[in-house]
């Protein structure tokens, strides 16, 4: 499947190739989003634990419907006069699940990909009982989750929601960028030293430690009601 995108130049003319959208820009800027035909898809119980080692690029992340189905798709950004190489890049693209014990690591197949900012992730998570996030970089995006969850990022911007009624406390640290916590419409003080951040706080409802760190780059926490 592929859905017309939008690239750095201003837009001039509206094609049509193959029954797709394609933007053509000033520049000569053309891309199309392909989507892979490889959907990973795992049942998983509720008290599993998941590790989530994941190449560089857009990651989005939401909680799943009714059901135990942990999924990820992949989607890249791809040029016109390379579409063919470019679509088969995106194919030789795989998941790699290894599961032992209730505890799953989930990876792809190519640390090659680790490099490919073109790449788009779209994940859901159902009710499990902890997530973990490790990614190169890239711009990511935490839905609130029924489940407890750690990140550990190289570098890039971090944006997490989470349910109040999830979250016992939260740690988030920047080596070199800022991190913000808001609680229930209340922001939390900021910690700084030099080009170091740092926020915590305490106190919640719920039983989760949500934890964050960033090499480079920004950590947002929204804890909302729910």
């Amino acid at each position: 499947m592929i859905k017309s995108t939008q690239l750095i130049a201003s837009l001039t003319v509206l094609m049509i190739l193959n029954g797709c959208v394609i933007v053509k820009h000033s520049a000569n800027v053309e891309h199309v989003t392909v989507e892979s035909t490889k959907l990973f898809s795992a049942e998983l119980e509720q008290d599993a634990v998941v590790y989530l080692d994941l190449p560089s690029g857009e990651i989005n992340i939401y909680e799943s419907g009714e059901g135990k189905t942990f999924t990820a798709q992949l989607s890249r950004s791809c040029p016109v006069n390379n579409l063919t190489k470019c679509k088969q890049d995106l194919e030789d693209i795989e998941f790699i699940s290894k599961q032992k014990n209730g505890r799953y690591k989930i990876s792809t197949n190519s640390s090659f990909f680790k490099v490919d900012t073109a790449l788009k992730l779209e994940i859901y998570v159902p009710d499990i009982q902890h997530l973990n996030l490790e990614a190169t970089a890239g711009d990511i995006y935490v839905s609130p989750l029924r489940s407890c969850f750690t990140a550990d990022i190289t570098a890039g911007d971090l944006t997490i929601e989470a349910y109040s009624s999830e979250v016992e406390s939260v740690s988030l640290y920047a080596t070199a960028g800022e991190t913000s916590l808001r609680i229930n419409e209340n922001n939390i003080p900021e910690e700084r030293f030099l080009s170091r951040s740092k926020t915590s706080w305490s106190g919640g409802e719920g039983k989760c430690a949500l934890k964050a760190e960033i090499s480079a780059g920004e950590v947002s926490v929204n804890v909302v009601p729910g």
